[in-house]
């Protein structure tokens, strides 16, 4: 999720599809795929996440720049 602020000065969310690959050995390229506003008008929250399958950027850049995979926890669910 992304946080903005309109012209008018009221906060907006987005929610964003990227991908992130590696670009060397110490640098990383990143590309939006789609973003999406998250409208709280319509008695729902954009679309549906589900904070188990949640991997903070940090995490995901290390594994990547490291060749490790990151793994889907919504596979192994019991």
């Amino acid at each position: 999720m992304i946080e903005d602020v309109t012209h008018r000065g009221e906060p907006v969310e987005y929610e964003v599809f990227f991908r992130l690959r590696r670009a060397g050995a110490s640098a990383l390229r990143l590309v939006i795929e789609s973003a999406y506003v998250r409208d709280v008008s319509k008695g729902r929250v954009g679309i549906p996440r589900n904070r188990r399958s949640i991997v903070r950027l940090r995490v995901m850049a290390a594994k990547i720049l490291r060749g490790e995979s990151i793994r889907d926890p919504n596979l192994n669910r019991s």
